[in-house]
Formats: C-alpha cells, sequence, structure tokens
C-alpha cells in the first residue's frame, strides 16, 4: 500500500494515513511510513521486497472503498477483496486504485483496478505484478506504480493502451501519484541514500517539490492549472498543508485538525483529506476555495473515513472502515 499516502489509515499515534492501498507517505507523528502497500506471492514463491513509498509487504486491515456524489455514499469493492481502496476519479466519474485479496501471505495480493458504469476492472503492471493505480486524467491516461519479479518498484504510466515505466534516473524505487489533463505528473522516489524524495515532471524533465524548511515533503495531487496539494512536516515534526502555484508555496493551516493530511483537489479549488478526531476516529475533511473546512464521515463507518479526491463535479472518492 501507499504511504503517499499510501493506502494506510491514519493510525493513533503513529497516525500514518493510508487508505487502503496507497496514499502518500506522511505519518502523523513524524515519520514517514512507506506508500502502503500488500506482500504479494507467485507461484514461484518470490520474496517481498519491502518499499519506502509503496509497500507490497505491509498488511492493511480490511476497509471498504467508497463514493460520494450529490450527498449519496455508494461502497465500491472489488470481488472478493479484503480492503479496496478507491485514489482518484476523473471527470467522467472514471475511478483509478488497488485492492487486495487474501491469498494465506501476510499482506495478499495487490490489484490495480479501474471503476467505471458499476463494474471493477483488474488493471495490473507488466506479468500481473503487484500494482497501484493512484491517478488518472480525462485522456485515458493512468499513473502509479508495480513491482517486477526482482522486487524493483517502478513508475507505470498507461497511456490509452501503452504500458510505459517512468522511472526517476538512478532511483531505487519510483511511483507516480497524479496526472492532469496537461499530461503533468506528480510522484516520488526513493534516491541512491535511502531518502524518499518528490518531484513534478514535465516533458522528461523532473523538478524537485520540496517545502522550504520542511523536513519532509509530500505532494499528493495536481490540477490542471497545475497547482499542486500536499502535506509537510516542519522543523517540529508537525503536519501541515500546502498548495504550490506557479512556484509559491502557501501554507494550508490545518492545525484545527490533528494529524490532517491533504490528499486531492479539484479544478475549483476545493481540497478533501482527513484527520484524527479527539477520539481517535478518522474523519474526511473537504476545504472549499475560501477556506472553511467540513468534516463528513460514511453513514457505514465505526473507525475511518478518509477521502483521496474529489473531481470537478464534486464527487469524492475514499476509504472508509
Amino acid at each position: 500500500m501507499a504511504s503517499i499516502g499510501s493506502t494506510s489509515i491514519l493510525r493513533r499515534g503513529k497516525a500514518t494515513f493510508a487508505a487502503a492501498v496507497v496514499v502518500a507517505g506522511l505519518a502523523v507523528g513524524g515519520s514517514a511510513p512507506a506508500l502502503a502497500a500488500a506482500p504479494m506471492t507467485t507461484s514461484t514463491a518470490r520474496a517481498c521486497v519491502p518499499g519506502k513509498i509503496l509497500d507490497f509487504c505491509r498488511a492493511v486491515p480490511p476497509a471498504h472503498g467508497f463514493r460520494l456524489a450529490n450527498g449519496v455514499y455508494q461502497t465500491i469493492d472489488a470481488p472478493g477483496a479484503s480492503l479496496t481502496v478507491p485514489y482518484r476519479s476523473n471527470n467522467r466519474g472514471q475511478v483509478v486504485g488497488a485492492y487486495v485479496v487474501p491469498d494465506g501471505t501476510p499482506g495478499g495480493r495487490t490489484h490495480g483496478f479501474v471503476f467505471a458504469n458499476g463494474v471493477v476492472r483488474t488493471v495490473d503492471g507488466p506479468g500481473r505484478s503487484p500494482t497501484e493505480l493512484l491517478g488518472i486524467n480525462d485522456h485515458d491516461q493512468i499513473v502509479g506504480g508495480y513491482q517486477d519479479a526482482r522486487g524493483i518498484t517502478h513508475g507505470l504510466l498507461l497511456d490509452r493502451g501503452t504500458v510505459r515505466n517512468v522511472d526517476f534516473p538512478g532511483s531505487r524505487e519510483t511511483v507516480l501519484f497524479s496526472i492532469n489533463n496537461r499530461g503533468r505528473i506528480i510522484g516520488g522516489y526513493v534516491d541512491a541514500a535511502g531518502k524518499a524524495q518528490h518531484f513534478l515532471l514535465h516533458r522528461g524533465v523532473f523538478t524537485p517539490i520540496d517545502y522550504p524548511g520542511a523536513s519532509l515533503t509530500v505532494p499528493f495531487d495536481i490540477d490542471d492549472r497545475n497547482r499542486v496539494v500536499g502535506s509537510y512536516l516542519d522543523a517540529a515534526g508537525a503536519p501541515q498543508g500546502f498548495r504550490l502555484d506557479d512556484g509559491v508555496y502557501t501554507v494550508i493551516d490545518t492545525s484545527a485538525f490533528p494529524g490532517a493530511q491533504l490528499l486531492g483537489l479539484n479544478n475549483r479549488g476545493q481540497i478533501v483529506g482527513g484527520y484524527l478526531d479527539a477520539g481517535g476516529k478518522v474523519r474526511g475533511l473537504l476545504r472549499d476555495p475560501k477556506g472553511t473546512f467540513t468534516t463528513f464521515d460514511d453513514p457505514d463507518a465505526t473507525t475511518q473515513t478518509g477521502a483521496f479526491d474529489i473531481n470537478d463535479r464534486r464527487q469524492i472518492v475514499g476509504v472508509y472502515r
């Protein structure tokens, strides 16, 4: 699952906002876990190799995906899955994400999926490898990551039927989080020293994304105006939200919402994410363009509601437990 947000699940105390499969890697407590993923096993019994951004070796508790549209919650569950995590939704209503099927190993087998017209379709990387799909635009371009037979995690771009690896030069691990309608991609990689870094990729050029003075910066999403939203840890290890617009970083104050992570935005300026309330429950968070926050919960949730994305039709996708 991804730790980018990873599919982690804001865990109390350590709060990794993981959803079901991958979200970004910012832990409320100051540690940066791996992009959530679950272990995988194949008939050749190849060993699982843990990752820092996508970790296919970590078990994630069962959870359900949801889509919220016009005030109505719709559950999204892949057949046979213990965990289903919708990460992104485009403006055509197509949803991408990842799900885990129990296979006798601690983490199970992780697959990517596309949800459209009420049907979950499995979409995996080359060789049916463990895969998480993390972003989709309106032009049938999908991004994510997969782990090959050698245990190396590659950035994955599915472009109208063409499969491409997109890896940061010299990296140990690369994962792509989001792609906008202009083809700009947000992603992360692990450098030679084992440190997770993040970038904007456009026309073959990687541009680093680092909030000034932050100990960790994790961008999660990019809209069609090239605005980037994410979270960072300040020098004291406290999480804050940020927006990057034309090279200028702006703090989005989330101090009223402990452990908040901002994970998705749309072209209207609306931003979604999640936070940990005083009772230890993870709740959904929506910020409007004027800066007003609203909290929400899936009616079937008992411990967690986390939102990963919102499209221009104001449809929100995420995960609940």
